[in-house]
Parts: C-alpha cells; sequence; structure tokens
C-alpha cells in the first residue's frame, strides 16, 4: 500500500439488524437441527445487497454521495425460507418473495458502484442471511415462524478477516 493511494479493504453494502431482531434471527438459528457448523456470531448477521471489494480512498469518495442517492422506501422482508449453499457450506435464511424495493435498491447500489469504476456482481440477487458456516449437510424440513424484518436503512460495511473470524464496522448508513 502505497502512503500517496489509502484504500478500504473489503467494503460491502448491507442491511444490518437491530439488537431485537439479532436476538429473533440467534434464537431461531439456535434451534435449527444442525449436527456441524459454526453458528455466526450475533452482531455479524447481514444481508449483503452488494460486494464492493477494495477500493482507493478516490473511489470511497464518490460511491458515498452516489449511495446516498439510492431510494429506500422503507419495506418488511418476511424471512420464511432455509436454504444451504453446499460449495461454501453455509445454512442462510432468506425470502420467498423479496420486496420489489430490495430489488430496486441492489439495482441502484449496483448502478452506483459502476460510476466509481467497480464492478456489481453480475449473478441474479439472491438475498440470504448467513446462519452457519461449515455445515456439512443441508438441513432437513424445519418448521418455522417467519421472521419479519421491517427494513428502514442500509450500511456501508467494513470487512477484515481475522483468526479468530470476520470483523464488521459499519462505516455509513443511509
Amino acid at each position: 500500500m502505497s502512503a500517496t493511494k489509502p484504500y478500504y479493504p473489503r467494503l460491502f453494502f448491507a442491511l444490518w439488524p437491530d439488537e431485537a431482531l439479532g436476538r429473533q434471527l440467534t434464537k431461531l438459528n439456535r434451534h435449527i437441527p444442525v449436527a456441524s457448523g459454526k453458528p455466526v456470531a450475533p452482531q455479524n448477521l447481514h444481508i449483503t445487497l452488494q460486494f464492493i471489494g477494495t477500493v482507493s480512498a478516490q473511489q470511497y469518495q464518490q460511491l458515498l454521495p452516489l449511495a446516498a442517492r439510492c431510494p429506500l422506501p422503507a419495506f418488511t422482508l418476511q424471512l420464511d425460507r432455509l436454504g444451504y449453499f453446499p460449495r461454501p457450506q453455509v445454512l442462510w435464511l432468506g425470502a420467498r418473495n423479496p420486496p420489489e424495493a430490495l430489488g430496486q435498491l441492489v439495482q441502484c447500489l449496483g448502478a452506483a458502484m459502476k460510476q466509481c469504476g467497480l464492478t456489481p456482481d453480475p449473478r441474479p440477487y439472491k438475498p440470504h442471511l448467513t446462519l452457519r458456516r461449515k455445515v456439512s449437510k443441508p438441513v432437513p424440513d424445519f418448521p418455522f415462524d417467519a421472521i419479519s424484518w421491517p427494513v428502514a436503512s442500509f450500511a456501508l460495511v467494513s470487512s477484515q478477516t481475522l483468526a479468530s473470524g470476520a470483523q464488521y464496522q459499519i462505516l455509513q448508513r443511509w
């Protein structure tokens, strides 16, 4: 890293739950019958909107006002589906029918990234909240009550991977 070109490593936009919602998510996670896996720390629970990666100080400064212009009408996200990604061995919680406003927010943030010379993920967006990592097999059918997430803000977050796990810092909220 050059002293004249500061950078911001591993940034992403995310929905970040408040403490009460975090407690609900943690309680659900504790009750899921999984023989393996490491639960995500309660303070790290989130839904990624756009992964940004490493940016220069200039890109960071350009991105902030562009993200601030992304409209976010309040909406409720119904987390009503458990899923499993076999390759990263991740158990996740998602929405069967994500609201249109969520898709519009993700698209707007992707457009903001492009204006800064960054590349948004080209894959279709599938909102999910990682509950556990290193899960060896999918969870059998597990009935649970949907969790309603009243979304009224989103965040720009910095991620740092440490020996003890990921450490996140919210840099900005809109």
